[in-house]
């Protein structure tokens, strides 16, 4: 019986493997990957030149440095030297500037959430039947919401050690507490991560689900995200210069590939959401029929 569950276990897997390749493809994740990357970089600049005159006022020394420094080991060599050309002179920003880029970043931002709601639509095979104005507020509320939480989670990584040395001189703590948030902070920071796409995957979709059954999803993305944006870094820096393939647009080019990815990473976490549900809500009777039957042709047919 043992050995029924473990096949009946790797077939499930088999199929699950097999159905997230078809839908890749079926589905054009790649295409509304293509689409969000126009977004993430239309919105990266306003961003970056707001976030650079809001940190200006927290009494934190070189924080922006500090969030360019974090970029640049995600985003690839050749975008990330675009990325401090563009806001090299950012400091000298007008206040009026400031809520022109806040306001034009938020409704990009938007936009790109209204986008990958729209993915994750096409994703979880239902319809969209709330009206636009359901979805938009809907699609400004994640921005929010989500978007704060990212910034909360690159603070920690940025200048998480400065804030542990801050409290712990501010309440005499022991040097231990420094030492363990040194490390804690990283596992808080991917916690704050994988917070937002939860509340990406669980309010995007037109379905109804618990919570938590968005979690799987969430980390398999931010895993997925850091995975391909350390091996994009690496290949970048020492296999290919897309400057001799694009010449002065081999930055841009480099930036739109990584948020390419990042948007793919997006998808194929609420691709493996759905799949999840759809075991989740399979009654045992109709899953185990299909799987003995198909256990029992193989054993046929060795």
């Amino acid at each position: 019986m043992l050995a029924i569950r473990k096949r009946a276990a790797w077939l499930t897997i088999k199929r699950s493997l097999a159905t997230i390749y078809n839908d890749v493809y079926d589905e054009h994740l790649f295409v509304f990957a293509a689409g969000l990357s126009y977004y993430f970089v239309l919105s990266l600049f306003p961003l970056l030149v707001s976030m650079a005159v809001l940190l200006g006022y927290v009494p934190i020394p070189h924080l922006f440095d500090g969030l360019l420094g974090l970029m640049a080991r995600l985003v690839p060599g050749d975008g990330m030297s675009l990325v401090r050309n563009i806001v090299a002179d950012v400091s000298h920003a007008h206040k009026h500037f400031l809520t022109l880029g806040l306001v034009f970043t938020f409704w990009t931002a938007s936009s790109g959430f209204a986008a990958i709601i729209d993915g994750l639509d096409l994703v979880y095979r239902v319809r969209e039947t709330r009206p636009v104005w359901k979805t938009r507020p809907l699609a400004l509320g994640l921005t929010l919401l989500a978007g704060s939480l990212l910034v909360v989670a690159v603070g920690l990584m940025v200048e998480g050690t400065y804030l542990g040395t801050w409290f712990t001189s501010e309440f005499n703590l022991s040097t231990a507490v420094l030492t363990a948030w040194r490390t804690l902070r990283w596992g808080i920071a991917a916690a704050f991560a994988v917070l937002a796409l939860e509340l990406v995957y669980h309010f995007g979709p037109n379905v109804k689900q618990r919570f938590r059954d968005s979690l799987t999803g969430a980390v398999v993305a931010v895993s997925a995200w850091i995975g391909v944006s350390y091996l994009l870094g690496i290949y970048f820096r020492h296999f290919e210069s897309l400057d001799n393939t694009y010449g002065p647009l081999g930055a841009a080019i480099g930036l739109y590939v990584w948020f390419y990815l990042s948007g793919f990473a997006v998808l194929l976490g609420g691709e493996i959401n759905f799949l999840l549900g759809e075991v989740r809500h399979a009654t045992k009777p109709q899953s185990s029929r299909p799987v003995y039957a198909d256990i029992k042709n193989l054993n046929s047919a060795a």
